[in-house]
């Protein structure tokens, strides 16, 4: 709700990166800022390499948090701080609402990621969610409408085990474009 529209998003991430004198390390993996990122080339930009596949050991879930943490641990690389570092990443359990393991009570692993604001960050939640745990996948979909391509959710369709439940303003509309069934 910080930003009218994701093209306001984008145009302010990468206004840090203009602000920026020193190099500037992006995730290779970073989807739709990626894409907005190639569109305004920088010498000052190192793009990272997937996860090291020690990154899997770490507590954080889901593919997407292990190219996060390859950013990290290429920053922390580039600034000297050695392999402490890299234990610290490994053991980073996350911050509140972004893929926040909860844990599991009654064989349900509770996961909050309220902080999933675009169609891909549901999308890689899910991924993660799927990687790991057996069970079905309750997703709980809406709030606040942002006027998001909410079509492109009609990939859950697919995924059996993905059980969308959907509340707030933008329930109805989520439905209507989607044409997923809560």
């Amino acid at each position: 709700e910080r930003y009218p529209s994701l093209e306001s998003y984008y145009a302010c991430k990468w206004e840090l990166v203009k602000r920026t004198r020193a190099k500037v390390f992006l995730n290779s993996n970073g989807g739709e800022l990626k894409d907005y990122a190639r569109k305004f080339p920088s010498e000052k930009i190192e793009w990272t390499k997937p996860a090291p596949p020690a990154f899997r050991a770490a507590r954080l879930l889901g593919k997407h948090n292990q190219d996060n943490l390859s950013l990290a641990a290429t920053i922390a690389d580039a600034c000297g701080w050695g392999e402490a570092a890299r234990t610290g990443l490994l053991e980073f359990r996350g911050l509140p609402h972004r893929m926040q393991n909860l844990g599991t009570r009654s064989g349900i692993l509770f996961i909050n990621d309220s902080k999933a604001t675009t169609i891909e960050s549901v999308s890689s939640a899910l991924e993660g969610a799927l990687e790991s745990h057996a069970g079905d996948i309750h997703l709980l979909l809406g709030g606040k409408d942002k006027n998001l391509p909410w079509a492109n959710l009609a990939f859950l369709r697919e995924i059996p085990r993905a059980k969308p439940i959907f509340f707030g303003a933008s329930a109805e509309k989520i439905v209507a474009q989607s044409g997923l069934k809560g």
